[in-house]
């Protein structure tokens, strides 16, 4: 038997719900916080994992494990998004702490 599996990061993108699930709900908790923490995640856009998973199904010769990430996203950087297309929101301006939060993956 041959086994795929599509591993993403952070998964964003548009919701089919109305209610939030639980990618989108740290950066919803952003509006009306005082700071926020400073961290590094790397996203993955929804429809670049279904694709993922439609080229794996479609490809006979796909097998094992595959990544779906993006680059490195600062926790400012989400913030200066946000901002770009939601500016009536009230979003934090300083950090909670100093140290850069950078997570550790060891992908094989």
């Amino acid at each position: 038997m041959d086994m795929v599996t599509i591993n993403p990061d952070m998964v964003l993108g548009p919701l089919l719900q109305p209610t939030l699930n639980t990618s989108v709900e740290p950066i919803a908790k952003l509006v009306g916080a005082e700071t926020f923490r400073t961290a590094t995640c790397r996203l993955a856009d929804v429809r670049d994992v279904a694709n993922a998973h439609i080229l794996a199904f479609e490809n006979p010769l796909a097998c094992g494990r595959y990544c779906v990430a993006g680059k490195p996203t600062h926790s400012c950087e989400i913030l200066k998004i946000l901002r770009e297309f939601y500016p009536h929101l009230n979003l934090p301006q300083k950090c909670s702490d100093d140290k850069l939060s950078m997570p550790a993956f060891q992908v094989t």
